[in-house]
């Protein structure tokens, strides 16, 4: 169902239905089929699921769709939601942090407490201040625990928190509210990040630590423990992690790549240390995102936001190219392997072309391609008070 005729659907209070001698009779709402308000409802986003229980006392019972439909239908929903290609919704958490390549350099991740905010894009294409918002409070995490935000994808958080002989990770779902634990770590991490929906059979679950060595651990769900396998080859610094068929793509800042092949458990490095910008690291971030059409890019933001530069992963000579436009395509940037790449359609066509970009103490901006111009994104997402800066902003597609 639209949303549009949703929204209208609702605004009634009864509907009419003719009786057996043909006078028309008021009917409430509540006197629909609890199946019926169900299938309504496994149609609506979060926002709208909020309206849809504030109608009456029978349409605030229905619960919404669980994590079991992604179990049961784990392949259709994936690739359903994916090509969908919805506007991703910010997360901000409430804790201070520090500059991004600081943080970088020191291996440090974005942190999180458990209180933050979801704030929702505007469907409008105009400038309002106003914008939908809700605080989430993820379960099992206290205001002084270290935990950190590893990367988000279909709708899902990797969180981890550190202990002095083993690292703790878990997956949460700020959308149906729901938790999963995976298998304690012993030791430390450099990044992390899963393969498809946590839920789903085939989902892997990657962890990287560099030290003298690269070491690789994955598991799946219902693992027990993880699998480790150590490599001499590789790099140090590996900032962002993207997984597309069958491997995980790791890069540095200066855009060298390796890759991790699940079925053969193998390591290959694909490009050496070479510069794709001849310039301090301390001027620029650098952030990899794949999408469903299993692309790879590579982009270069300047911490300023004055300018951007996007490659693509030719993958028959196995390196990077300059792309001078996205066309049909909009980026989403954000520390910490949590960047998003959306296609164009009816829901998107209006940022397309675009990199979207979440610096420290700054609103989310974007930087158009098309006028080599960075533009604060209230439009899409409201205007923030400067109150709410420095904080942590960083995207996470909603689940469908």
């Amino acid at each position: 169902m639209e949303m549009e005729k949703f929204a209208a659907f609702t605004h009634l209070k009864h509907y009419k239905k003719k009786s057996k001698n043909s006078k028309r009779e008021d009917r409430s709402w509540s006197d629909l089929p609890t199946e019926i308000l169900e299938h309504i409802m496994a149609d609506l986003y979060l926002s709208d699921i909020t309206s849809f229980h504030e109608v009456c006392k029978q349409w605030s019972s229905i619960e919404r769709p669980r994590t079991q439909l992604l179990i049961r239908y784990g392949y259709e929903y994936r690739h359903r939601c994916r090509s969908m290609n919805q506007i991703p919704w910010l997360l901000m958490s409430n804790l201070l942090v520090y500059d991004v390549l600081v943080a970088f350099l020191q291996n440090s991740h974005t942190h999180l407490t458990s209180s933050c905010t979801l704030i929702v894009p505007s469907s409008s294409s105009s400038s309002s201040s106003s914008k939908k918002t809700y605080s989430i409070k993820i379960e099992g995490i206290g205001p002084n625990d270290d935990t950190q935000v590893c990367s988000t994808k279909f709708g899902w958080l990797l969180l981890s928190q550190t202990h002095p002989y083993r690292t703790t990770f878990f997956l949460y779902s700020p959308f149906t509210n729901e938790r999963i634990d995976l298998p304690d770590l012993d030791s430390k991490f450099d990044v992390a990040t899963f393969s498809s929906v946590p839920t789903s059979t085939d989902c892997i679950f990657f962890v990287l630590h560099y030290t003298t060595k690269v070491t690789i651990s994955i598991c799946r769900q219902g693992d027990k423990a993880w699998s480790s396998s150590s490599f001499s080859n590789g790099f140090s610094l590996i900032k962002d992690v993207v997984y597309s068929k069958g491997l995980f793509y790791c890069s540095t800042i200066r855009g060298a790549l390796a890759a991790f092949d699940v079925s053969q458990r193998s390591w290959r490095v694909l490009s050496e240390f070479r510069p794709l910008l001849d310039s301090s690291c301390y001027d620029y971030s650098s952030f990899m995102v794949g999408d469903v059409e299993e692309e790879l890019l590579f982009i270069l933001l300047s911490n300023s936001g004055g300018w951007a530069l996007v490659h693509k992963l030719d993958r028959s000579v196995k390196m990077w190219v300059k792309v001078e436009n996205l066309t049909d395509k909009s980026l989403f940037v954000s520390s910490a392997s949590t960047s998003v790449m959306v296609s164009k359609n009816k829901r998107t066509e209006r940022v397309m072309n675009r990199v979207y970009h979440c610096l420290p103490n700054e609103p989310p901006k974007f930087y158009s391609l098309k006028g080599s111009k960075s533009y604060i994104s209230s439009s899409t997402y409201g205007d923030l008070p400067n109150k709410e800066f420095p904080k942590k902003f960083i995207w996470i597609e909603p689940p469908c």
